[in-house]
């Protein structure tokens, strides 16, 4: 019989499948993310059943129809959450060669056990028994589960680098991907440390409850976003539905919100307000002749960030075509004060979230290219 951990541990491997199964009928948004998502999900639909049957020993013989299976979903974690990380991201197709090259630790698993997990149960016992297992298992199930440990635990801390270079491509994307970013190291970071503990046969069951509860957290995170701001999923980002509710009820019409945009980008353009280092919103709005509520929309639904980010944004940008210009003399803290900036601590701070890199970094790499 079941205890209260193991009935919401099963409860949520349903859950997980329920919200693959909504993901892939999802025709809005992404295809392809969302497809490998959904797989991701039912990966742990699966490893979480499979712990609830194991501990609960509810079905002994269906637990060991399914030995070694976990190691599937485990080979495939760390390749998947990349490849989601980077489509979100980017938005680049996935190369076929990408795919074969991080599927190698699932293709090795198929090759190791792929003749264990089809012999009869009646063979599977008799090899248990008599310690003959190494006739079709090539390689020792826990050395396969130290390695696929490291694996995951490498994909952790290399997907999470990834985002924090490449976050500022997709600002509105960022609370999502942080918070499975930040999940997914987590969880990479305890299954590591399971085939660690299981080294040196320390493994209580209460640890296994929290190994799963960390794929939980991915589930909860999904059905959280899913439910709550579907949007992520949708196509339409998180930031940009915040904004229309915020700004629903402004008066403010389309058409009118496109011809204040234009005249703000013209305006930007010709005068480069930005490089007054005391420049305000009421500023802005005044030029244009518009309301600070209104203005404050404009940037926020059409340029998809705050006022402080966008004239920071605007600032960056200036810097950079000076600093790359050979004919300029300026040095980079003269540059900085000149586009607008206080102090060269805020400038560094701008700059890295707009371009990923400081400006003497971004120098070398411009004069080598």
């Amino acid at each position: 019989m079941m205890n209260i951990w193991e009935i919401i541990a099963a409860a949520f491997s349903i859950q997980a499948l329920f919200m693959a199964l909504l993901l892939l009928l999802n025709i809005k948004g992404d295809r392809t993310s969302n497809f490998i998502w959904s797989i991701f999900l039912i990966l742990f639909s699966f490893n979480i059943f499979y712990n609830v049957i194991s501990w609960s020993e509810i079905d002994t013989t269906l637990t060991q129809r399914l030995k070694y299976l976990h190691f599937i979903p485990l080979s495939l974690y760390g390749s998947l959450f990349y490849f989601y990380i980077k489509r979100m991201l980017l938005q680049d197709p996935i190369k076929k060669r990408d795919v074969l090259l991080h599927l190698i630790p699932f293709l090795l698993v198929v090759m190791l056990f792929s003749r264990y997990y089809f012999l009869p149960l009646e063979l599977r016992d008799q090899l248990q028994n008599k310690d003959l297992n190494a006739i079709y298992l090539i390689v020792d199930p826990k050395i396969v589960g130290y390695f696929l440990g490291l694996n995951l635990f490498m994909y952790g801390l290399f997907t999470y680098a990834y985002f924090r270079e490449h976050s500022n491509m997709h600002s509105y994307l960022k609370n999502w991907i942080k918070a499975i970013c930040i999940s997914f190291l987590f969880f990479s970071l305890a299954w590591a440390s399971y085939f660690t503990l299981s080294y040196f046969n320390i493994i209580i069951r209460e640890y296994e409850y929290a190994l799963s509860f960390t794929m939980i957290v991915f589930v909860i995170l999904t059905t959280f976003f899913g439910y709550i701001h579907p949007e992520i999923f949708n196509g339409r980002s998180l930031k940009e539905v915040i904004f229309i509710k915020k700004y629903e009820k402004s008066g403010l019409t389309e058409s009118l919100a496109l011809d204040y945009k234009e005249k703000l980008n013209t305006y930007i353009k010709n005068e480069k307000p930005y490089i007054n280092n005391t420049l305000c919103l009421s500023d802005l709005s005044e030029a244009i002749g518009v309301t600070k509520h209104h203005m404050s929309q404009i940037i926020n639904e059409h340029f998809n960030m705050g006022f402080y980010d966008f004239i920071n944004k605007l600032r960056v940008e200036h810097a950079v075509s000076i600093l790359v210009d050979s004919s300029s003399d300026m040095n980079i803290t003269e540059t900085a004060y000149y586009c607008g900036f206080n102090n060269k601590v805020s400038f560094y701070k701008a700059f890295k979230k707009f371009t990923g890199t400081i400006p003497t970094v971004y120098l070398k790499r411009s004069i080598v290219n």
